[in-house]
């Protein structure tokens, strides 16, 4: 090590690692796009989504360690420096999301931050769907009410030639 920093200067080290990071983060964030992670994932569970989240960066880690024989085969970059990369992007990127889904959870218990919904047609389906929203309001669904063929009855807000005035 230290004849390493004898032989050359730090600002050499630290422009070679620069470059490193500025590649780390550039495939990170493709590979977080291909696996789907900048689409909305409500609903989805969080097992599912820690799951997706492992593969981006693992598929990150490989693609970072072949780019990395590419671009700087001639320098020498710790082998260590993709695995912490991998390491401590997944736990950071695993503990934001978590955090802003407990954030959102909050929300949506509050009535913020959720989708309104009309049900077509007042059947035990609708009202087993209605009834699972109203369970999980983490979801961030809100069932307004039903459309039927004819108008009253619980919950029904209009027929369905109301649809344009319901809205």
């Amino acid at each position: 090590w230290e004849l390493r920093l004898q032989m050359e200067s730090p600002y050499l080290i630290f422009s070679i690692y620069r470059n490193y990071f500025i590649l780390a983060v550039g495939v990170g964030l493709v590979s977080l796009y291909l696996n789907g992670l900048y689409n909305p994932l409500r609903g989805v569970h969080p097992l599912r989504e820690m799951i997706t989240l492992l593969k981006a960066q693992l598929l990150a880690l490989v693609a970072l360690v072949a780019l990395t024989q590419y671009f700087f085969h001639k320098q020498e970059i710790s082998r260590a420096i993709p695995l912490l990369y991998t390491a401590f992007g997944f736990v950071l990127l695993l503990g934001a999301r978590l955090a802003i889904r407990a954030g959102l959870r909050w929300l949506r218990r509050r009535g913020r931050n959720v989708r309104r919904l009309l049900i077509a047609g007042h059947n035990p389906a609708g009202v087993t769907l209605r009834e699972l929203l109203h369970r999980h309001m983490e979801y961030g669904y809100v069932v307004v009410g039903f459309l039927e063929k004819k108008k009253g009855g619980k919950h029904i807000v209009g027929t369905y030639a109301d649809i344009g005035k319901v809205i």
